[in-house]
């Protein structure tokens, strides 16, 4: 395997079929959270000398190889492919991207070939953790008891380093996984500074649910909130997955909300947008892996978050971040009104911000990122 240093060119590929609209932002395509971190990762370690920044990104019937700012991405395979024609587009991209280090964020199957890839070129392979569930044995990609066993060992024995994003993570890969705790490292979400808002704008959003419309988010429990509000706005922005039956109840629900305005399959910069204009952050998701970006994002901008699930290493309560309902929905009705009151939105204003700026900056968490890969 190459040594790699600080004083040449280190090659590092990014694998994300998503991350492709954040380059191109001519394309209508979808993305998440996950593809945003990496995305602005990628930026920043692209501004440092010693590395070579590329991705191997999904078949949006763009060119083979297409480059932003510096930053190769490579094509591979469309989302309704065979899963063979998947393995050979992912390795073909993989293949030309010719870096020392690959890196893949979220788990699927797909980390059995780039293992495999890795381990015949001789390459280095990070993982990063995306969900709670990666490390603590949820994840529905361990319900065949074969991929789970052969998931496990590649993570144990073959990836060279794994980022998870809490201690929490940290803890359950260790335990529950059997993961050597000397390739485990900590590293949590940043956001790009230059995004955070720079004066405070009027808000007339009471309230902002951002995320995919999944039961496991829980969206309804948001229109159950604008239910219990009336005299409240509520702006609600869904991005449609697989589960249309359950996107489809959502939207027909909402649709009925005099004080709900929905948004469906925002781009990045439209949902900053509205971020800007809100009071509060609601996030009903059962589980989240951290923070999601969105709380990030919103927390860069001043907002509480009122969380009723979700609150991880107890950071809403340490930080001063907003309130953690502690699954109840009857609190989260509750706090919504006091974390709306005109001084307290003053506080996190100023708070919530301090905190991303020392804390979370996408340059720091790179630099992290960076001085544990080339060890």
């Amino acid at each position: 395997m190459k040594s790699l240093s600080r004083k040449k060119s280190n090659k590092v590929c990014f694998i994300s079929s998503s991350v492709y609209p954040l380059f191109n932002t001519k394309s209508e395509a979808s993305h998440g959270g996950a593809e945003i971190q990496l995305h602005d990762m990628a930026q920043e370690l692209n501004n440092k000398k010693y590395f070579d920044i590329s991705f191997v990104v999904g078949n949006f019937n763009q060119s083979f190889i297409e480059s932003y700012g510096g930053i190769k991405l490579f094509r591979s395979f469309k989302s309704n492919d065979n899963f063979f024609l998947q393995i050979f587009y992912l390795l073909k991209g993989m293949f030309c991207a010719n870096a020392d280090i690959y890196v893949q964020r979220c788990l699927n199957r797909g980390l059995f070939f780039v293992a495999l890839f890795s381990f015949i070129f001789r390459k280095k392979i990070i993982y990063m953790v995306a969900h709670d569930n990666e490390v603590n044995g949820k994840s529905v990609v361990y319900a065949n008891v074969v991929v789970k066993v052969l998931l496990i060992f590649i993570l144990r024995h073959v990836v060279d380093k794994i980022f998870v994003q809490s201690l929490q993570e940290y803890q359950d890969a260790i335990k529950l996984m059997k993961i050597d705790r000397k390739k485990l490292f900590i590293l949590r979400k940043g956001v790009d500074c230059k995004k955070i808002a720079h004066q405070q704008t009027k808000k007339h959003v009471d309230g902002i649910w951002v995320g995919r419309c999944e039961k496991w988010k829980r969206p309804d429990l948001f229109l159950d909130l604008a239910k219990e509000n009336p005299e409240k706005e509520f702006v609600m922005i869904c991005s449609k997955t697989n589960d249309l039956e359950t996107f489809n109840l959502i939207e027909e629900r909402a649709r009925l909300f005099a004080n709900v305005t929905l948004y469906v399959n925002l781009k990045n910069k439209k949902v900053l947008d509205m971020l800007k204009i809100s009071k509060v952050f609601v996030l009903t998701s059962k589980y989240e892996g951290e923070f999601p970006m969105t709380v990030l994002e919103a927390l860069s901008f001043g907002l509480p978050i009122l969380s009723l699930h979700v609150n991880p290493d107890n950071l809403i309560k340490e930080e001063s971040l907003g309130a953690f309902c502690d699954n109840s929905v009857e609190r989260m009705f509750l706090q919504f009104s006091e974390l709306a009151d005109k001084k307290r939105l003053i506080f996190f204003y100023e708070n919530n911000i301090k905190y991303i700026k020392e804390k979370r900056s996408i340059s720091s968490v790179s630099e992290f990122f960076s001085k544990v890969i080339l060890e």
